[in-house]
This record gives structure tokens, sequence and C-alpha cells, in this order.
């Protein structure tokens, strides 16, 4: 149960060279598969994992549009884990307020700059565009999504206004230039 960030790249790209640049941004792009998102994907498309370490549920990433009763679920399962991990309450308490103060010193600036030169450098490998999908899984990675919406982003300009206020389950098309 939590926030991943998947990745869609068209048809024809190196996946080997994009995924060395997507390790050089601390990214990954591992082929993932998904019948029911494969389907609503154009032909030749591959589907993708963006995520290098366990999820993505501290990512800047839409963080705009969630609602806060997203923010207190999420905190309330990140608690629930720790306590069948055995946690006392009060080491709960502070690995929650950590987590939270190192997400508000987390700079949403500089996640979606990041983000946007990661695109950047895969433009200028010729990849002409990369695909991000933001999702709350409550099951596996192989659970259907249905987009609500695939949206073309671009500029650098138009991703700095997007990227903070992702919708999640749309596919937004990135095409910033190089």
């Amino acid at each position: 149960m939590c926030y991943y960030i998947t990745a869609v790249l068209p048809s024809g790209t190196n996946q080997n060279y994009a995924q060395a640049i997507a390790e050089r941004h601390g990214r990954n792009l591992k082929p993932l598969e998904n019948p029911g998102v494969q389907k609503q994907l154009r032909s030749g498309e591959l589907y993708c994992l963006t995520t290098a370490g366990h999820c993505d549920c501290d990512t800047s990433l839409g963080s705009l549009a969630r609602k806060k009763s997203t923010l207190q679920s999420l905190t309330e399962l990140k608690a629930k884990k720790l306590t069948a991990l055995g946690w006392s309450s009060a080491k709960i308490e502070r690995a929650i307020s950590q987590s939270t103060q190192s997400r508000a010193k987390q700079s949403a600036e500089a996640d979606t700059e990041a983000w946007i030169q990661f695109m950047q450098d895969l433009r200028s490998a010729r990849v002409p565009y990369l695909g991000l999908l933001l999702h709350f899984y409550d099951g596996a990675l192989s659970q259907n999504i249905h987009f609500k919406d695939r949206i073309l982003v671009s500029s650098a300009s138009q991703a700095r206004e997007v990227l903070p206020r992702m919708a999640e389950d749309t596919l937004y098309e990135f095409r910033t230039e190089a």
C-alpha cells in the first residue's frame, strides 16, 4: 500500500541506454508487466517502474494535488506497518515525526528540477518523451489501473507547473526540450 511512479517509454527506445540514464538520476526504468495498463498504451510503448528504492510515498510529484485525508491515511498505514514489526509507540512517533520533517525539508522544487533534468537527458539521448503515471497501489504492481486521461506536457516550464500537481491515474507525456 504505497505510491509508485511508473513510466512509459516510446517504441524504439534503447531500454538499456535509458536505464543507464535513469540510474545516473537515482531512478530505475525496469520493465513492468501489467496487462491492464499495457492495453491502454500505444503500440510498442514500454511500461516501466521508476522506483529505485522501496516505494515513492515521499515523492513531491502530485503532492499539491493530494488530499489531506490521503496524507493522514499514509501516516496511519506507516504506523500500522511499524507496529506489526514490533516497534514501540514512542519509536513510531519519532520515526513518523522525523519522516514528516525530512519530507518538509525535501525541496519540492529540487525534486521537480531533478525530474526535468532526467527527462532532458533522455531527450538528449533521442528518447522523444517520457510518460509518467502516479498511482497509490493497495496491492500488487500488476493491479489494473484505468487511465483517467493522457496529457501532453511540451515544455520544461509547463513540467515545473504540472509535476507537483500530477493527478493520480493520469498518464502525463513529457516532451520537454533538450
